[in-house]
This record gives C-alpha cells, structure tokens and sequence, in this order.
C-alpha cells in the first residue's frame, strides 16, 4: 500500500466543518448545574481614590447571591515577572483596594444566579471617588511635575536599561555618515472574536475544574496554584474552542483570579464571560512605543553601529511579561543586517492606562520599524538604491548560524535570495518608472519596501503518541489552538512519519489532564516545538514497534525496518505487523502495558529565523487623504512548509492584522488616561473592501535546529506590513518634503500631511 504523503499537502482543515455548522463549543456555550454569573465593577475614572462602596442596593436585586470587594479576595495574582532586577513596580491586586489607576479596572464584582441579575447589581453598586490627577502619554509620565501612579516608583519609571555590544563610540568617530530614525507605535488592542472568559467548577476533593478561553492551559494552571496555595494536583483546565489568541490570552488576568476564588468561597460553579467594551479596556493592549535612533555608516553605506534609545508604555501595572517588552530591541532590532556594534537604551513608565503585553508581534515589529526607518533614511541621506543599501548590509547566505552583536542566534536565511524574489515578483523597476511617469502627471504615488526577521517557536513542547488496539494513533500535543489548525497540520506531520492514512490519526490537546506539562500556543511556535515533540515522539514509538515485531517474528532487531505504516522483515515482503498488530504484542506486556511515547522536544537557541520581504506601490487622493494600496507583494521564508494551505491563511490573516494596525487601529486615552475609543464604534478595524490584494511569494532556508526543517510564520504580517506602508507612503510624499509620518496612516492625517506641506511650500 501507497499512502500520499501529507507533509507539504494542501489539506483542508478537519476543525472546519462542525465550527461552521454552529457546533463549537465556546467558554459562553457551556453550562453547569447551579452556575452562578458574575459581572464586574469597574472604575470610570482613570486615577481615583476609592472613598466608599456601597453594596446595599446590589444586593437587594432579586437573584444576587453576593457583592465582594478587595477585602473579600484573599488570593493574590502570582509574583511579577521581572526582565531585569532593577524593575519597579508590582502586579495589581485581584482587585482595587483604595487607588484606580486606568479606566476599566476591576474594584467590586457581584456574583448572581443569572447574568441579568449580576448586571443589574453592579449598576446598583454606589461608589463614591475622589478623582486624582492623571497621565495618559509616556513621554507625559515623565516630566517632573507628572502624576505619580505609585509611591514607590519616582518618577513613574519602573526600569531604565542601558546595554552596549562593541564599540559604538570608536564606530561614530570614523563614521563618514550619520543618520537619524523615529518611529511611534501607538497602541492596539487584540480584539479576539471571543473575548476573554472562564468557568470554574469547585471539585469534591477542594480543588477546581477550570474552562478557560486561554492560549496556554498548562500555564494558566500553574498561574491558579501558585496564586490559590492549591496543590496543582488538584486543577484541571481546559481550553475548549477559542475564538482567537494572538498572544493576548497567553497568561491569567485579575478577573480570572477573582472568578476562581469565589468559586470555591461559595462552593458553585461560576462563570464570567467579557464583553466586548470590557475586553477592549482590560485586556492586554500592545505596542505604545517610541524608538529615536542613530546609526554611524561608512563611505559606502555600511551600517558601523546602531542606537536605539526606547520608551514604552507599561500601562498602570506590572503584568505577566510586560516587564522585559521595550528590551526587544536589543534582540531583534539589527534587523537583517550585519552591524557590529549596538547600544540601547530602554525606559519603560507606568501611565494611567490598561497594561500592556504580547500581541502578534511582540517586540519583533518595534525593531523592524526602527531598524527599517534607518535604511530608509540612508538610504536618501546617501543617495543609494533602498535594495542595494539593504544588499550592501545583509547577513551573507555563508555567515550562518549567526549571532548579533547583543548575542541573539540566527539559524539559518538567505536575505538577498529572499530580497531578490520580492522584487522580481513586483518588477521593482517597472513599478519604480511607473510611479516616476506618474509624479509627472501630479499624481502623489508611492513605492515601499521593508525586509525584516522574527524569531520564532522558541522554548520546550510536549508531545505524546500512541498506537490504539484498532491501530489508530492517538497523539497529545501540549499546543493548544485558537483556530490555526493544529488539528490537521499535526496529523499530517504523524501520519508521514508513520507511513499511515490522514484519517488513521487523532489529535488531542488543550486539556492539563491529559499531559501533565506544557507551554502553550504563542509566538510562532507550535509547528516547530509542537511537531517537533510529535515527530520524536512518533520515532520512538516506531522504534518500540521495531523491538516488538522483532521479537515477534523471531528475527534479529538489525533485520526489520518500518516502512508504509508496517514493521516489516527486510527482503520478506511477506512477513510484516501491522500498528494493530503490535498494539496486541505490546498489550501482552501487561494490563498497563502500551504502544506509545511520551516526550519533550527543547528547541535550540532562541528558536529559528523566519525572514520576509515586502513591496507595496501605493497612491494617494490629495482632495481626501484616502490610500490606496495598488499593488502588494509579500515573500516570506519560513522554512519547510507542512501545509501550505494553512500557511497561506496565517499569512493573509497576520496580513490583514498588520494592514489593521498600519492604516486603521488605535486605542486612544487622553492626556489624563481617559479611553476615547473602547468600543468598536471608535476602534476601527480593518474590514474586507479595506483588505489589499496580496501577491504571495515564498523562498525556503531549512531550519537546522528541528527535525521538520520548519520556521514559524503566525506573526510576519504584523512585522511587516506596517513598515512597508510607511516606506510606501513616505516615498509618495517625499517630492512635497514630508520626510516623517507615523501609523496609524489614516485618511485625515495623511490629507493634513499634503495640505500642510504645500501650504508651507507656497
């Protein structure tokens, strides 16, 4: 028997057909006999003293079981992460005790039979505030006469790390160029299609059955242990259908710690499900960054050394990593360049807003804007090509595995291969004389390019694989999904490595139950540490199978080899088991005895280098500011290909997510920390008339450092996209003299950018 080969088919996804059919089973769809609803309290104000709450008519409404405030959650949110020792600041309480520091910040929670009635309790919560001062910006927090939010912060500073590699000093004295870059990221939010939730159920042995719409269960009940003294034992978590990650469900928020403790106080299950306003205020928001840099280049454009000085926004509290955010800079921010020497400097400030943390991207977008904004402006300052400046500073094909000047390891890439393809695919040069021809006509066009590197699927996974007494396969993988297509992709890798049909393979994940450790779905990781695990996994189950059908035959271990879904006696095509064969043999072992492999799977290093390439030709209407993106072309490089279906939807949906954030998105607070865009009637999102008509182009560098050769690719869209648009729409404006311009780029700013311009050029 022939079976297809799966790894690099274009294979529908088999999640697909019951979530269309109406059958997902989100955190809002289950139930639990006597489930109790809560609904939280949240502050108005960016910054208050709390002065009283009062409970009494909330808890008059027919239905509510309870109204608790800080004094009632005796549980607190885990020890703040801290990238560097000399972090300030700490984690918030479950719940606020005196102080609200940004608005949406949870201070009463009242808990009811329905979730009607829990609603109609908190509006009925009386609390009285004394507004306080407050700051919105970070460049605000840090003047002296700004708010302070903590008493043990000065200055609103929680961390200012200074890090130099090389010589940067004896590079600017010889450098016979100096160019400057800013670029300003301003702040988004995720916007999951469902919003954050939980169920937790109290179990007869005191400990808590936990549904949650969560990107890593295994830390989240990690998270839960620590922070409710429970043997972690004792916690079982599951996440059920997700409707949407992309980092910012990667850890345990307050609400989910709140729900968790009353759960077992009362001794019911409890659920709490966001809205949508709610998960736009209090769930993790991203980017909020500003970088200034310098770079030192020789005669020829060769980039000697690179500042960065950074200034990030924290939000109003410690929370989960977003200690170490503005500190990627230093990690990604050469780019895909060779430069020798690099200084950094990272200021990170608490504001009067909600916290930030990990969205598609995480760090690797700042450093790509930065570092791109930097070829750029050589680029014009020096009078060179963009491509061949960026050719003259590549990582040659030759010099991997390579290591940056902060120590960060680069894989494997080919930068000028890559670069090469993306400007054959969009005829550089003929777009390049068409937008010239078109300049003549008074047209305002543009023409962008950006290339850039992520480094993705870093850390551990755990896979297991077992052979079933029909001779299925079952596999556990501790990458849980969100709607990528684990499911399909994994049985693909299994099914290859077996020599078996698709269909012969189940996937199971998203259950601490059923592996006792993991590390979860987020940045670009789950092909790579995911299949990883299950392809070690896989071979060693195969070997077992080669020891039992050895002994099975009665033949020497040397004379047996695997091969189309058998272990079969070499040159005896004849004698061979089959998977349910030797689940029978191994059975015999023992009542507990199995066919199977259970493993984790380290990725090397700081995991492998994805890589892209973008061009994009963009026109601008003078009389209205509208863009238009009319021609797009994106080349990535994410190694090996196991789907190439499913990647192109990571890359059109990422795609979509980094055009949303370009052109459209902004989560905007005033200059005391109001939130002015907190539903989606003010946060705009990018919708299909808006979405370009991507050209997609790949080339492939294996990744050394897995067994499948694969690179992730989940998060290239949000890193490039952005940069590209900006290069695009810089260029267009660069014959009025705009030489600086920010995302988001929507209608009214560039329409201010041109008017401006030609008002001070008359």
């Amino acid at each position: 028997m022939v079976v297809e080969r799966n790894v690099g088919a274009r294979r529908k996804r088999v999640e697909d057909p019951r979530l269309l059919r109406g059958e997902g089973a989100y955190v809002d769809d289950l139930r639990e006999d006597g489930c109790l609803h809560a609904a939280f309290v949240r502050s108005p104000h960016p910054h208050a003293r709390i002065v009283t709450i009062d409970t009494a008519a909330a808890l008059a409404v027919p239905g509510v079981v309870g109204v608790f405030t800080a004094a009632d959650i005796e549980s607190r949110m885990p020890p703040a992460m801290r990238a560097v020792p000399e972090v300030l600041g700490d984690v918030a309480l479950p719940l606020a005790a005196d102080t609200v520091r940004f608005v949406g910040e949870p201070l009463a929670v009242v808990v009811a039979e329905t979730r009607y009635a829990a609603e109609d309790g908190v509006a009925l919560v009386d609390v009285e505030y004394e507004p306080l001062p407050g700051v919105g910006h970070p460049e605000d927090a840090l003047k002296p006469d700004a708010p302070q939010l903590h008493a043990d912060v000065p200055g609103n500073v929680s961390s200012r790390v200074h890090r130099l590699w090389g010589d940067v000093e004896g590079a600017f004295a010889r450098a016979a160029h100096r160019v400057t870059a800013r670029a300003e990221h301003h702040r988004i939010a995720g916007v999951p299609m469902e919003p954050r939730g939980l169920l937790v159920r109290p179990t007869d042995d005191g400990g808590l059955m936990v549904w949650a719409s969560n990107q890593a269960p295994h830390g989240f009940k990690r998270a839960l242990s620590v922070s409710l003294k429970l043997d972690p034992d004792r916690i079982r978590v599951v996440a059920p259908d997700v409707g949407g990650g992309f980092g910012v469900k990667g850890g345990m928020y307050r609400d989910d710690l709140v729900v968790a403790t009353l759960a077992r106080k009362l001794g019911r299950p409890l659920k709490w499900v966001a809205t949508r306003i709610e998960d736009m205020l209090t769930t993790q928001h991203a980017r909020e960054e500003i970088d200034e840099a310098e770079a030192a280049l020789d005669a020829d454009g060769r980039i000697l050394a690179l500042r960065v000085r950074t200034i990030g926004n924290l939000g109003a509290y410690l929370h989960g990593g977003n200690s170490g955010a503005f500190l990627r800079v230093g990690v990604f921010g050469t780019g895909a360049y060779r430069i020798e020497a690099f200084e950094t400097e990272a200021t990170a400030v608490f504001t009067n807003t909600n916290p930030v943390g990990a969205y598609r991207g995480a760090g690797r977008p700042e450093a790509a804007a930065i570092v791109e904004r930097v070829m750029e402006a050589a680029a014009r300052q020096l009078g060179v090509d963009r491509a061949e400046l960026r050719r003259r500073n590549f990582i040659q094909p030759d010099q991997f595995p390579y290591k940056t000047p902060s120590g960060t390891p680069f894989d494997s890439g080919n930068y000028p291969r890559l670069l090469d393809h993306a400007l054959a695919m969009s005829d550089y040069a003929a777009i390049a004389r068409e937008r010239d021809e078109r300049r003549q006509r008074g047209e305002i066009v543009g023409l962008g390019l950006t290339t850039f590197i992520e480094q993705t699927g870093a850390g551990s996974e755990s896979g297991s694989v077992r052979v079933e007494p029909d001779g299925t396969l079952t596999a556990v993988v501790g990458s849980s999904t969100q709607g990528q297509g684990h499911k399909t992709m994994f049985a693909q890798i299994i099914a290859d490595r077996f020599g078996v049909p698709f269909e012969q393979v189940t996937i199971r994940q998203g259950d601490t139950a059923l592996i006792p450790t993991a590390t979860g779905t987020f940045g670009s990781r789950s092909t790579v540490t995911g299949g990883g695990a299950l392809v070690k996994a896989s071979d060693e189950t195969i070997e077992q199978a080669l020891d039992l059908a050895a002994a099975g035959l009665e033949v020497a271990r040397t004379d047996v080899e695997w091969r189309e879904g058998a272990a079969r006696v070499i040159g005896a095509a004849d004698r061979s088991l089959d998977l349910a064969q030797l689940a029978t043999l191994a059975a015999e072992r023992g009542p507990d005895a199995a066919l199977e492999a259970s493993v984790i799977f380290e990725s090397p290093l700081n995991g492998p280098t994805t890589s892209g390439a973008y061009v994009a030709l963009v026109s601008i209407d003078p009389d209205t500011g509208r863009l238009t993106i009319e021609r797009f072309v994106v080349v990535d490089d994410c190694g090996v290909v196991v789907n190439p279906l499913l990647v192109e939807g990571q890359r059109h949906g990422a795609l979509a997510q980094g055009l949303g954030e370009a052109l459209f998105e902004r989560m905007v607070y005033d200059a005391e920390g109001q939130a002015l865009s907190a539903s989606l009637l003010d946060y705009a999102l990018p919708n299909a008339p808006s979405i370009a008509s991507w050209t997609l182009g790949q080339t492939v560098t294996p990744s050394p450092l897995n067994p499948l050769g694969v690179k992730g690719i989940g998060e290239a869209g949000p890193i490039g996209v952005p940069p590209t648009l900006v290069s695009a729409v810089l260029d267009a404006l660069a014959p009025l003299g705009v030489t600086e311009l920010h995302p988001p780029l929507h209608a009214e700013k560039l329409w201010q950018a041109i008017h401006l311009a030609r008002a001070a050029a008359r």
